[in-house]
């Protein structure tokens, strides 16, 4: 499980450098790590959500956390919409 977190994590940040080409592939990539669902799957949306330049992905991104459904998850998100 943790090794397919990381591999959607790397495969996230080599479509993000064709981001214009690949948004789709990018919020695929987000609801793949979002069915995982682990610790890693949880911090790397958040930091989508909280630093990405693209405002679609950002908004997928906190869609996406909101339905992992696990408390870690909520955790986050609630930091994220406070501005924590």
């Amino acid at each position: 499980r943790a090794d397919r977190t990381e591999r959607l994590i790397e495969m996230f940040k080599r479509f993000e450098k064709s981001a214009s080409r690949r948004e789709g592939a990018l919020s695929t990539t987000l609801y793949s790590l979002a069915a995982i669902g682990d610790d890693r799957a949880i911090d790397f949306i958040a930091q989508v959500a909280r630093s990405s330049k693209n405002q679609p992905l950002r908004s997928d991104a906190i869609y996406y956390l909101g339905n992992i459904g696990t408390d870690r998850a909520r955790q986050v998100l609630f930091k994220i919409v406070r501005g924590e």
